[in-house]
């Protein structure tokens, strides 16, 4: 009860603490979400309030860096970066409390340990969301570059048959809903943004959502092609030859260094077959001479025990008595 006693003060004040700085940081990202009503200012009682998240926050990337991280990825919610930040929080939160808990049913001289590990966890917890993003991100940006020369192809083929570049976009995302999906999403956002506004602006927001240079060549080639009127079916397919070029080269490199990776691990599994046939016969040899040097010694302690006889032995006890007579008589 004294040790629950004692613990329960320093428990109760790291909970308040930390549940301070997360309602300091709620409160910082309403002052500076945008996009939402009333976020420009705030009461005059919660400002001063707000100023102090600031310094809990300064680590925090730019809402707009985020935001066009998550683009980039793929969430185009409007809830997206909402949801993103509150699970890296809740997750956090969740191993700090965690932490607060096991302190209390560990031992007294294990809970700095279970603070610090619990400190760890919890900054992996908060990490870990940001990885996972930057990977998918990574990942759908290789997807889109290796389905663009498909899409080029396509796009030549209805060019050559008489649409224009809106319908040709539109069609293109049509027929590649299966082969190539995250492609085929973006090119019909193309389209849409086309249909509403223009097609060129609707072309720079794309190559700002897929940071890739083939992605920002093609919207430039379309985009010039757009304004001045030109047949762009030669250029494409010129270009969509150079994609495959690309491609092919990217796939040979990545082969080469995969081989050159590969090399660590074969030659740990040459080293451990060298270390059997090189050290094996030694240690054999020596593990033979103690089993003989074992059963020698083994031998010897025999020999000297039958030799002395085992003491409090009636036997040797009559033996003695004997020997010690016959010397008096003689």
């Amino acid at each position: 009860m004294l040790a629950v006693l004692e613990w329960l003060s320093p428990a109760v004040t790291f909970l308040v603490v930390t549940s301070a700085s997360f309602g300091l940081y709620l409160l910082y990202r309403r002052r500076n979400a945008p996009g939402e009503a009333g976020s420009t200012a705030l009461d005059e009682e919660a400002a001063p309030i707000a100023d102090h998240a600031f310094a809990l926050t300064k680590l925090q990337p730019k809402m707009k860096e985020l935001q066009q991280e998550l683009r980039e990825a793929g969430v185009y919610e409007p809830k997206g970066l909402a949801e993103y930040t509150a699970l890296r929080a809740v997750g956090a939160l969740c191993v700090l409390a965690c932490t607060a808990l096991a302190m209390f049913l560990v031992e007294e001289h294990l809970a700095g340990q279970v603070f610090l590990i619990g400190i760890l966890v919890a900054v992996l917890a908060y990490s870990l969301p940001r990885v996972v993003l930057m990977a998918w991100r990574r990942r759908r940006i290789r997807v889109i570059e290796r389905d663009l020369p498909l899409a080029i192809d396509l796009q030549v083929l209805c060019l050559s048959a008489g649409q224009g570049l809106v319908a040709a976009v539109r069609r293109t995302a049509e027929q590649l809903r299966r082969q190539a999906p995250v492609l085929a999403r973006e090119l019909a956002l193309v389209s849409k943004h086309a249909e509403l506004r223009s097609l060129e602006h609707a072309l720079q927001q794309w190559s700002d959502r897929v940071p890739s240079p083939e992605v920002r060549n093609l919207a430039l080639l379309l985009s010039q092609s757009e304004r001045l009127g030109t047949d762009s079916a030669v250029t494409l397919h010129e270009l969509a030859t150079s994609y495959r070029v690309n491609s092919r080269q990217r796939a040979e490199a990545q082969a080469n260094r995969t081989s050159f990776w590969m090399l660590f691990p074969s030659v740990f599994c040459f080293w451990v077959a060298s270390a059997i046939i090189l050290i094996g016969p030694t240690y054999l040899e020596f593990f033979r001479y103690r089993q003989g040097t074992d059963q020698i010694g083994g031998k010897l302690s025999a020999t000297v025990q039958s030799i002395n006889g085992p003491t409090g032995n009636p036997a040797s006890a009559a033996t003695i008595e004997t020997s010690g007579a016959n010397s008096k008589s003689k």
